[in-house]
């Protein structure tokens, strides 16, 4: 989970970085308007890869996941498992 939760600050640092980007790129008459749009597709891109990176620290902490040696059923489908397991 702590590899997750620093994926998800380097991606915050990343969009805060391409948010000034799109910033500066909007603020100069010299740079033609499609480099904007282009930070604008990096920035939505890395607001989507958070939001995948989010969901699985939230399944984690749900318990959604066995781990070795923390269950007998370990690796084993949910589906697959004896009931109430």
């Amino acid at each position: 989970m702590l590899l997750a939760g620093a994926r998800i600050e380097q991606i915050d640092a990343h969009a805060q970085s391409t948010a000034f980007a799109i910033a500066d790129s909007t603020r100069s008459p010299e740079k033609p308007d499609h480099i904007a749009e282009s930070f604008r597709l990096w920035y939505a891109w890395l607001d989507g890869e958070r939001g995948w990176a989010s969901d699985p620290i939230a399944r984690l902490r749900a318990g959604a996941y066995d781990f070795k040696d923390e269950s007998p059923y370990a690796g084993m489908p949910h589906a697959a498992r004896p009931m109430g397991e």
